[in-house]
């Protein structure tokens, strides 16, 4: 994490963290509400000392955090290369800045925080799909413990925390002591704290430890939080507008969109069309702001259209420079990869139906042990792959519907041929 380098002037640091984040000039100065000149002027060297909350500003935008956070912005205030303490305590109080609110996880945010706060659970893992919002809701978390506990936050990625040195972590245990403190590593593939992670939480009796990852660790100290998409609208809630804009995923592609057509309202007409783009692409958030980014090109009609034929083809930004199809597809696979090898079969299988079912009724129609499936369907909900309907009763599933594109295609070909529904078998459930 803090090894020696140089830190470079500030434009080429900038150009760089910007087409590593696949922004164009133009998008980084609408997310950062700076202009197109004073971009183009930061990275060509014109603009020499930048305003300390406009470094801030883009370093949040660029994802920042860690060592680079700390390099981007000593690079603005033009001074000497930090030392190993000057980059702890530049790294400390920096949660990432939200570009967005939070939207429909009031519930989440709540029952999180008093797991932390109340239960005094020292150590959780927040486990979803890629794409879900697990930074998003951690951040939120932070933000509530840092203001109206008092608490003290440390953010940390997972990819610095794998480089800590014992000298570092020295550091970081005397700087919470013997406080209330909440550490956040984020983005690691499998649950389960960093080793320096638990050394902390070994030295400083008050800190709470918080992960976000793909899958869960099987850490037996370590409370697992699943992350489920935003709810999704049933198909009957299409007639009542106003109570369609009160769903998650609806209120949230509503904002989005109105991001690129600020005209953009919810009311009957397009209130279908608005549903069905939340249902196909699971009301995941990632997945909904990428859509969305097409309306500057395509009204709501078109995406719909679009995206039920391949729920992939618009789910990039349209200038990343990336394939159309590779933003959301490429995070999807790093969460089917994220999948126990024993658990991919039962996948694959549930995959194959259509609409929702119960568990009786898939093992029925894959061939599986009642048992053995519920044990399967527990273990991919924690990883936000299958959700409950809420729309029907309780005990009714389905396996997310970008999951089941991507199963549809030539992707795991030997995993296909083993969970091949029984002969004499239907491959689909037509409950909806």
């Amino acid at each position: 994490m803090y090894t020696q380098h140089a830190v470079g002037d500030f434009g080429t640091l900038l150009r760089r963290h910007r087409i590593r984040v696949r922004l164009t000039q133009q998008q980084l100065a609408d997310f950062s509400t700076l202009s197109v000149r004073a971009i183009r002027d930061l990275e060509r060297g014109r603009a020499q000392r930048p305003r300390p909350d406009t470094v801030r500003l883009l370093a949040d935008v660029l994802r920042l955090d860690g060592p680079h956070r700390a390099d981007f912005e000593l690079a603005g205030r033009g001074g000497p290369e930090p030392t190993a303490a000057d980059r702890v305590d530049a790294t400390r109080l920096h949660p990432p800045v939200p570009v967005t609110p939070i939207i429909g996880r009031d519930a989440e945010v709540s029952a999180l925080t008093e797991l932390l706060t109340v239960d005094g659970q020292r150590l959780a893992a927040v486990v979803g799909v890629t794409g879900v919002g697990k930074t998003r809701l951690l951040i939120e978390v932070a933000r509530v413990v840092r203001e109206e506990a008092g608490w003290q936050v440390l953010w940390l990625s997972a990819a610095e925390t794998a480089t800590f040195s014992a000298a570092t972590v020295a550091a970081l245990a005397e700087l919470v002591g013997d406080r209330h403190a909440l550490v956040v590593v984020d983005g690691q593939a499998t649950a389960g704290p960093p080793g320096a992670v638990l050394e902390l939480l070994q030295h400083c009796p008050r800190l709470r430890a918080v992960t976000t990852a793909l899958a869960p660790g099987g850490i037996p100290a370590e409370q697992v939080f699943p992350l489920a998409p935003l709810e999704v609208p049933a198909p009957e809630a299409e007639a009542d507008p106003a109570a369609l804009a009160r769903v998650g995923s609806v209120r949230l592609l509503t904002l989005q969109l109105r991001r690129y057509r600020p005209g953009f309202r919810l009311h009957a007409d397009n209130a279908a069309v608005v549903a069905g783009l939340c249902r196909s692409l699971d009301g995941i958030p990632r997945a909904l702001a990428l859509v969305a980014s097409w309306s500057l090109v395509h009204p709501p009609e078109q995406l719909l259209d679009a995206v039920t034929r391949n729920p992939f083809a618009l789910s990039a930004l349209p200038a990343s420079g990336a394939g159309v199809d590779a933003g959301l597809r490429d995070s999807l696979r790093r969460s089917l990869d994220a999948v126990e090898p024993a658990l991919q079969p039962q996948l694959t299988r549930l995959a194959g139906l259509r609409g929702s079912w119960s568990i009786p009724e898939a093992a029925r129609l894959t061939g599986s042990h009642v048992a053995e499936l519920a044990g399967a369907v527990h273990a991919l909900m924690v990883q936000g792959l299958v959700r409950q309907r809420a729309e029907r009763a309780a005990g009714y599933f389905s396996v997310l519907n970008l999951v089941r594109k991507m199963h549809a295609e030539p992707r795991w070909p030997e995993v296909a041929r083993t969970a091949a529904v029984p002969s004499g078998r239907s491959g689909e459930v037509l409950v909806r």
